[in-house]
């Protein structure tokens, strides 16, 4: 084989033995590519419970996934519009033609503290890969209403390499009712998906949607797994 030859099969994409890899994409599908995707027949046995909210469609090196988010509807608020009491998240892996569960996220209202709604808060999702592995790192937010708009909880779910990694926030009329509990496992993250997280819960506060313990940042900074206005440690 002469020299030309091998220049020219190294040009040719595909041919050096390093493979192109595929862009990470993230996109939100129509209702009509829904329906077409999940017909009413095949959700039962996904685990597609709930009316469906809102689908994303992911492409990373790892292949094709979508997210798939619901909500119940099960409940109506004082002015007669559907609300919600349950919420489910399931991931399914696109293998050929057909769809597995991969992952899931479960959750829905706690009678004690008097919610009366939850639902995804899709503004502060993202599917992005912010580590450059070339695969997508989730990140779920969701959300409960309780007595007031000062009531409720928050969660922050990052789905990333196999593992769930949580934060909690419980929100309160009161300085002393307001706390974050932050898993451990998020201070291993990668510092870009640790700075993602800080920034959307600041965005949350900023948007008034709630009321984050003094100091959270210099907390977090200090690796706190329990943060509140008075204590916090990295026990």
């Amino acid at each position: 084989m002469n020299l030309r030859t091998l220049l020219l099969l190294a040009m040719w994409p595909g041919s050096s033995g390093h493979a192109q890899t595929p862009p990470v994409t993230s996109v939100i599908l129509s209702p009509a590519a829904v329906a077409a995707l999940l017909p009413d027949a095949s959700r039962p046995a996904l685990s597609l419970i709930y009316p469906i909210f809102r689908v994303y469609k992911n492409t990373d090196k790892t292949g094709v996934s979508y997210c798939v988010l619901m909500e119940s509807r099960d409940r109506l608020d004082e002015e007669k519009e559907p609300i919600s009491s349950r919420i489910k998240a399931v991931t399914l892996r696109q293998n050929g033609s057909q769809l597995s569960k991969s992952w899931k996220v479960n959750d829905y209202l706690v009678a004690e503290k008097k919610e009366q709604s939850i639902w995804f808060w899709t503004k502060f999702a993202s599917f992005q890969d912010y580590d450059h592995d070339a695969v997508i790192d989730p990140i779920l937010v969701y959300g409960t209403a309780a007595r007031g708009a000062d009531d409720g909880r928050i969660k922050i779910i990052i789905y990333y390499r196999g593992q769930k990694i949580v934060l909690r926030h419980q929100n309160g009329d009161l300085d002393v009712q307001r706390n974050i509990q932050v898993d451990k496992a998020f201070y291993g993250l990668p510092a870009p998906l640790q700075a993602a997280v800080r920034q959307k819960l600041a965005l949350i506060e900023k948007n008034n949607l709630t009321l984050l313990p003094n100091g959270w940042q210099q907390a977090m900074a200090k690796k706190a797994t329990f943060i509140n206005d008075s204590f916090y440690s990295s026990k």
